[in-house]
């Protein structure tokens, strides 16, 4: 039977839309199924705080685009997506110790991202 999918926005367009054309980039989507209110689509509504871990959502006053927030993926574990289309594995991106470091001091400072937006060690569990 065919499953429901829907697009995603990681960093959310808000209830009246937004201009920004970035926000429709491919690393700001994911597909997904279900609906806003079923499926992992639902899921990620549900769950908010989980969802920004998994890289599922990108906190709207984060200072780093989509592309530089990693996401785990269900088959090949964190990745980055990119404004192509693409996606890279997080162990094999050469920039990742620079990104890692970013996200750890800006977690650190506490000065312009929250919590929800740094992602625990995502060089583990990315081997299947």
């Amino acid at each position: 039977m065919f499953q429901e999918s829907d697009e995603h926005h990681r960093r959310n367009r808000a209830s009246g839309g937004s201009r920004n054309p970035a926000i429709n980039l491919p690393s700001n989507l994911l597909l997904v199924c279900g609906t806003p209110t079923t499926g992992c689509h639902g899921w990620i509504g549900a769950w908010p705080a989980e969802a920004m871990r998994l890289g599922f959502s990108v906190s709207t006053n984060g200072n780093f685009p989509p592309s530089a927030k990693p996401v785990e993926h269900a088959l090949y574990g964190w990745v980055l997506l990119n404004d192509e289309g693409g996606w890279t594995r997080l162990v094999d991106h050469p920039g990742t110790d620079r990104l890692l470091a970013d996200l750890k001091t800006k977690a650190a400072s506490g000065a312009t991202e929250t919590a929800d937006e740094t992602t625990p060690n995502p060089s583990k569990g990315t081997e299947s």
